[in-house]
C-alpha cells in the first residue's frame, strides 16, 4: 500500500547497510581464507605457492561465474509461468516470481548451512608449517 512506502525504503535503507557492512567482513576474510587454503594446497601438492593461488583462483572464478550464470538465468527460464497468478497473504503473486523467491531463499539457506563445514584453517597460519620437513621416505627417496 502506498502509505507503507517510507517503512519500505526504511527497511531497504537498513537491510542494505546490514548487507554491506556483512559483505565487507566477509571479503577480508575470504581473503585470509582463500591465502591459508593456497598455503596448504602448495604444501600437500608440493607444488610453488604461486601455482597454488592460480589454481585455486580458477577453479573459484569458475564456480563462482557459472553460479551467477545459472541464478541470472533462471528468472528467463521461468517466464512461461510468470502469467499464472497465486493468492498468497492476501495478494496476487506471479507463480514465475514466487517459485524464483522460493529457489533463492532454499539456495541462500543452503548456503549458510553449507558455511558450518568450512575446515578451520588457523593451524595453516603457523609458519613452522611452511618450513616444516617433508616425509622424503613416503616419496621414495632414500633414508
Amino acid at each position: 500500500p502506498p502509505e507503507a512506502r517510507g517503512a519500505r525504503v526504511a527497511l531497504a535503507l537498513c537491510g542494505g547497510t546490514v548487507g554491506g557492512f556483512a559483505a565487507g567482513f566477509l571479503w577480508a576474510a575470504q581473503g585470509t581464507y582463500f591465502a591459508l587454503s593456497a598455503r596448504r594446497h602448495a604444501l600437500q601438492m608440493d607444488i610453488e605457492p604461486a601455482e597454488a593461488n592460480a589454481e585455486l583462483a580458477s577453479a573459484f572464478a569458475s564456480t563462482f561465474l557459472s553460479l551467477e550464470l545459472c541464478l541470472k538465468a533462471l528468472p528467463i527460464g521461468l517466464l512461461p509461468l510468470s502469467h499464472k497468478m497465486v493468492h498468497v497473504l492476501g495478494h496476487d503473486v506471479s507463480s514465475s516470481n514466487l517459485l524464483i523467491g522460493a529457489l533463492y531463499s532454499l539456495l541462500a539457506l543452503s548456503a549458510a548451512a553449507g558455511l558450518t563445514r568450512v575446515s578451520d584453517l588457523s593451524d595453516a597460519a603457523k609458519p613452522e608449517d611452511a618450513e616444516a620437513p617433508r616425509d622424503t621416505a613416503a616419496a621414495g627417496a632414500p633414508p
